[in-house]
């Protein structure tokens, strides 16, 4: 990390910053990506697997099967809505609209809800 940070630099790509390091040096050198950040404003891209990383740096981006899959802020994850309207679920969410589910989607005075149908309880009327 000295290294990469000697020059002051605008980006610092960081691939699995913190894989194979202790407790403590993990936070030492998170710590260090987010003083980079503030103090010389230095952009940072970094890849991880490991949700708690994630969650100490200001802004993530998960990508699911080659596609922005949620962005989040501030440690809370949110829905990216595609261009096309796709919506990709976060994990923990799939078992309750697992793919090739039927849904419907309707607009509240507070946004869009998401309920999935049972195929089953669908009329004959709203099957063709």
């Amino acid at each position: 990390m000295a290294v990469a940070l000697a020059n002051g630099p605008r980006l610092l790509l960081a691939d699995e910053p913190t894989s194979q390091l202790d407790p403590e040096s993990a936070d030492d050198v998170i710590e260090l990506i987010q003083a980079a950040n503030a103090s010389l404003g230095t952009t940072v891209v970094a890849v991880t697997h490991d949700p708690e990383i994630a969650a100490a740096l200001g802004r993530t981006i998960t990508i699911r099967d080659g596609r922005v899959g949620a962005a989040g802020h501030g440690g809370r994850e949110f829905i990216v809505i595609g261009k096309d309207g796709t919506v990709t679920l976060p994990p923990d969410l799939v078992d309750e609209l697992p793919p090739g589910s039927l849904a419907t989607a309707s607009r509240t005075e507070g946004g869009v809800v998401l309920r999935r149908v049972d195929p089953g309880a669908l009329g004959e009327a709203e099957q063709t």
